[in-house]
């Protein structure tokens, strides 16, 4: 609830990205008794210790700007198309000696279906370049990451005897990463490398205690 937002976010007027963070878990343990039984009636025989926490991490990714077709653009129509300098950005014909389209229009008869179908696979632009540096860009991109967390506990505890002990405990991890790369283009919007694996552990230790005598264990 405290975080800032970022520099960058605050000059460009990107609002504070969402980011959450919690922790919950529960114990529970105690002697193990069998209804209708004698067995650890005294409750100093046999106990159990089960754990679990939990941590349904979502964070925000890099914030990154590139540039898209515009709508305008996607049709052949770059009459609106200025570089850094707000200079028209002239789109040269090929066939013609590098000579500019009419009105900076490349004819809808020499667009090829191919690529305008390509073109669509981009996102369209989301805002105007940063005013203060004039940068080429039309789109901002921030996408989540989903990197959940689980782990689990079990702890059996057994008294033989005043001089001997045991016990047993079990251990079970699950990790994923749920997001994209956050590379070049990748992101929520346009997910071109999707990431998606889990990762599980387990161990498992005992211990014998026997006490000989006072000074042998």
């Amino acid at each position: 609830a405290f975080n800032a937002n970022e520099f960058f976010n605050n000059r460009g007027g990107t609002p504070r990205p969402r980011y959450r963070f919690h922790y919950p878990g529960y114990t529970i343990g105690g002697p193990v008794l069998l209804p209708g039984t004698k067995f650890n009636r005294d409750r100093d025989k046999l106990f159990f210790f089960w754990s679990q926490e939990f941590l349904p991490r979502r964070y925000p990714t890099a914030l990154v700007q590139r540039t898209f077709p515009t709508a305008l653009e996607r049709t052949g129509d770059f009459s609106q198309s200025r570089d850094q300098n707000l200079g028209i950005i002239p789109i040269w014909d090929p066939q013609n000696n590098r000579v500019p389209f009419a009105g900076n229009v490349i004819p809808s008869s020499r667009i090829n279906p191919v690529g305008r179908s390509i073109m669509n696979f981009f996102p369209l632009p989301n805002r105007i370049g940063d005013t203060f540096t004039r940068a080429g860009y039309n789109a901002e991109i921030q996408g989540t990451v989903e990197q959940p967390r689980r782990d689990s506990i079990l702890r059996i505890d057994y008294n033989f005897s005043p001089k001997t002990t045991f016990y047993w405990r079990g251990i079970n991890d699950y990790e994923a990463y749920k997001g994209d790369f956050n590379f070049v283009l990748a992101s929520s919007s346009w997910p071109q490398l999707p990431i998606n694996y889990q990762i599980r552990s387990a161990g498992s230790v005992a211990t014998l205690i026997h006490t000989f005598n006072p000074t042998t264990v």
